[in-house]
């Protein structure tokens, strides 16, 4: 798919990223500023991974920034991009693939039950949760964006959907990475639910 048609949407991340990087004070705190990822490295991180990236997510590696973009400390890098505590994009899906037995996201949606989208930490798109079997983790999942505390934003490689969570359970996030990302540049904390104004908050709140 080309990326043509990402063109009016990256140039505003392009944007927010600049104004981002001088007044973002986690990215100025962790030096959070990357160059684009070249193209051997977004060739070798594809190459690791059996797979190409979405297409929204290769072109803001390429074209803005490997990694560091969107909210607080920003999108995990490809190779050689940002590292959060738990690495990169790639190292990230290769650590789950060898970690926990592989299986099919279609077989955890199955399983779904219904909760109250108020009392969860995200804004979410559907009321519906999934609990993945111990040990194991859908397969067509990519994390790219760390909350914090075991949760992750991972794209759904099959349908382009998004999902957060993974510790360990999972919750329909945004429909796409271009509503994810428009949630950013509409509001900082835009994947947060209203109702907290971090991830660790809406955790005190369960102890």
């Amino acid at each position: 798919m080309s990326t043509d048609m990402y063109g009016p949407l990256l140039d505003r991340i392009h944007e927010k990223h600049l104004w981002d990087k001088k007044h973002n004070w986690e990215k100025k705190r962790l030096h959070v500023n990357y160059a684009p990822a070249t193209r051997k490295q977004v060739y070798r991180s594809e190459t690791a991974l059996g797979f190409s990236f979405p297409p929204l997510l290769r072109a803001i590696y390429l074209q803005i920034a490997n990694g560091g973009v969107g909210p607080r400390r920003g999108i995990m890098g490809a190779k050689g991009g940002f590292v959060d505590n738990l690495g990169n994009s790639v190292e990230m899906y290769l650590w789950r693939k060898r970690e926990f037995q592989p299986i099919d996201l279609a077989e955890c949606e199955k399983q779904a039950y219904e909760i109250s989208m108020e009392e969860n930490a995200f804004k979410l798109v559907s009321n519906l949760e999934m609990e993945p079997p111990d040990e194991t983790w859908p397969e067509s999942l990519l994390a790219f964006y760390h909350h914090g505390c075991g949760d992750f934003s991972s794209i759904d490689l099959k349908t382009g959907r998004i999902f957060v969570g993974g510790n360990p359970l999972l919750w329909y996030e945004a429909n796409s990475l271009e509503e994810w990302f428009e949630r950013w540049l509409q509001d900082d904390d835009g994947n947060l639910n209203p109702n907290a104004n971090s991830l660790e908050e809406w955790l005190k709140r369960l102890e």
